[in-house]
């Protein structure tokens, strides 16, 4: 039976299915094709933002822990003993002293910065290792390595690669080290853990099931681990996306990744690292949205096609507005405005991306902030150490100078309360020599003193060491001062000359846990520049005390020497010595034996 000879019901719906078929077919495989084209877009500005974050963080890692490696090397405890780190030999006393103290430090500094792999100091000439928290590595020599090389001169930071020597994949940040007086001795060098790294590249917000970020060398080969883990990166595979990148392009397109996978990537060259950043995502999940979308499209009729379609126009905009918001807002983090922030309009991965974004920028100006502060804050205590240092030097009489300090001190550092203790003539008791304020006065007015191993005083005394408790209640052995209420914290620093401990310097404050580390090695240089300065006022006493009794011999001599005779000797001897010891009687007893003869 022909077509024209069905019924016209028959024909009526065969034409309006195929009138209505037609147009839909046409509309859902436009729409099919804007909506793929969309996805794709917001697809590769998505990864183009994670690889430019990512980016921005390995920078700011890089920059971090540079910054650190350059404040190392400006470290007090650094700048005082590593002179004679590089420069004597190892079996001089100075030496081991400062090895002693700088491996301490350093050994803190690793502890407490686990993206440290190894800090080491090399000495200016040979590149010898003089010192590392590797004993392992102490006594080599790197004179060739670009890292010595170049670190005598400037700061240089050498790009990932392997270490023979650590066995493994390392960033090195390395720096010159100086004296007082700005010569250069030696290199101080520090190996990046790159479990950071890993870390930044691994995270995944916004890269869904199949996505995922790798590093590669100028080599080809994989710096950073897989999704999978460090065995499923092949070396040496090329990619349209890793040889664009090494050839120093920056972009996005459709290619097949390392496993052969039909991906969507975006690529940068990372110039400042050497290598390439490339972010990736399987086209099939990227893509599954919209194949979905084409199955219920052609399920339906023209209206929910329709809605489809203008949902899907929705939907699109939804995913591209805040991901181009978000790199809008990295383009005005990038040049330095650290207070933007991207706003997050969805709890979807854009909105994670956007959260993570934004942690990282106030974590980012947090760091640089709280660098900028920590700076000045060390640098006003150095100075006002150093004006306690020099009014010191002034000093030449014991009384003046304890008194001096404890004013100065309390001053300088803005603490509640300062006194010094000094040890009696029988070595056993802290008599209190020096304090500020009324209550110093008051305990210096009543003699106030503490045995020999009594409280913090005592035990700093007895011990020869510094005695820090950020909170006084908490600590069974300290010693209430009814005159000192508001004592929340207190440290005691013995003065000493080398096991010669004089006495104490004890510092006070009015608010618990605000005496720190920072204080105890000021408030031992203070002391150890007190010490230096008593032992001075003391020398000076005994000599002006050893001049004026050579003097008063010499004019008692003078007037013996010009009596006449033996009674006028003896009156002139009694009445000068009487009078030169303050003697209520003086008598001269002679021998009978002398008189006769």
């Amino acid at each position: 039976m022909k077509f024209w000879q069905n019924s016209l019901r028959t024909r009526l719906v065969t034409y309006l299915l195929s009138f209505s078929l037609i147009p839909m077919l046409l509309i859902g495989g436009l729409a099919y094709y804007k909506s793929r084209t969309t996805l794709q877009a917001a697809t590769i500005q998505k990864l183009d933002s994670v690889a430019v974050l990512k980016e921005l963080e390995i920078d700011s890692w890089i920059t971090e822990k540079t910054q650190l490696t350059r404040l190392l090397t400006q470290a007090p405890t650094v700048l005082e003993f590593v002179e004679p780190l590089t420069t004597l030999e190892e079996t001089d006393p100075a030496f081991q002293t400062a090895y002693n103290s700088l491996d301490s430090y350093l050994g803190d500094v690793l502890t407490e910065t686990p993206d440290l792999l190894e800090i080491s100091i090399l000495n200016g000439v040979g590149g010898k290792v003089v010192l590392s928290t590797n004993k392992e590595r102490e006594g080599g020599f790197h004179v060739t390595d670009a890292f010595f090389v170049e670190g005598r001169e400037a700061t240089y930071v050498q790009n990932v690669y392997f270490s023979p020597d650590l066995n493994k994949t390392t960033i090195t940040i390395s720096s010159p080290l100086t004296n007082d007086a700005k010569q250069k001795v030696g290199v101080l060098v520090v190996h990046l853990n790159l479990d950071r790294l890993n870390e930044i590249i691994l995270e995944r917000s916004g890269l869904g099931k199949t996505g995922e970020t790798y590093l590669v060398d100028k080599l080809n080969v994989f710096i950073s681990q897989a999704r999978g883990g460090q065995a499923e990166f092949p070396r040496g595979v090329h990619t349209v996306g890793i040889d664009k990148a090494l050839a120093g392009e920056n972009g996005s397109g459709f290619y097949e990744n390392y496993k052969g996978e039909e991906v969507f990537g975006a690529y940068r060259w990372l110039e400042n690292q050497d290598m390439a950043l490339l972010a990736e995502i399987e086209q099939a999940e990227a893509l599954a949205p919209i194949n979905q979308f084409s199955r219920i499209f052609f399920s339906i009729g023209l209206f929910v096609t329709i809605i489809i379609i203008v949902a899907t126009f929705i939907i699109a905009g939804q995913i591209s507005k805040p991901i181009l918001a978000i790199a809008e807002t990295a383009a005005l983090v990038t040049a330095g405005d650290l207070e933007q922030r991207a706003p997050v309009v969805t709890n979807d991965e854009v909105g994670q991306l956007a959260q993570a974004f934004n942690r990282m920028t106030v974590q980012l100006h947090g760091l640089i902030t709280g660098l900028e502060q920590r700076v000045a804050a060390r640098t006003r205590a150095l100075e006002a150490s150093a004006d306690v240092s020099l009014q010191l030097s002034t000093i030449l009489e014991q009384k003046q100078l304890v008194s001096a300090v404890v004013e100065q001190v309390r001053s300088a550092f803005n603490y509640y309360h300062a006194h010094i203790y000094l040890f009696d003539k029988t070595g056993e008791n802290l008599v209190m020599t020096g304090g500020t304020g009324e209550a110093g006065a008051t305990m210096l007015t009543k003699g106030h003193r503490i045995s020999r191993g009594v409280g913090l005083v005592g035990r700093a005394a007895e011990q020869n060491s510094v005695v820090l408790v950020p909170d006084v209640s908490q600590e069974t052995g300290w010693l209430p001062n009814p005159l000192l209420p508001d004592t929340k914290a207190e440290i005691a620093v013995p003065i000493a000359l080398g096991d010669d401990v004089l006495g104490v310097l004890d510092v006070q404050h009015n608010i618990a846990g605000s005496l720190t580390e920072t204080d105890k090695r000021l408030l031992q240089s203070v002391s150890n520049q007190v010490a230096i300065a008593l032992r001075n006022a003391r020398l000076f006493e005994q000599a002006q005390q050893q001049a004026e009794r050579e003097a008063l011999v010499n004019t008692i001599s003078a007037k013996i020497q010009r009596a006449v005779d033996i009674d006028a000797v003896l009156q002139t001897a009694v009445r000068e010595l009487g009078q030169a010891l303050d003697a209520q009687q003086a008598t001269v007893i002679l021998d009978q034996q002398f008189l006769r003869n």
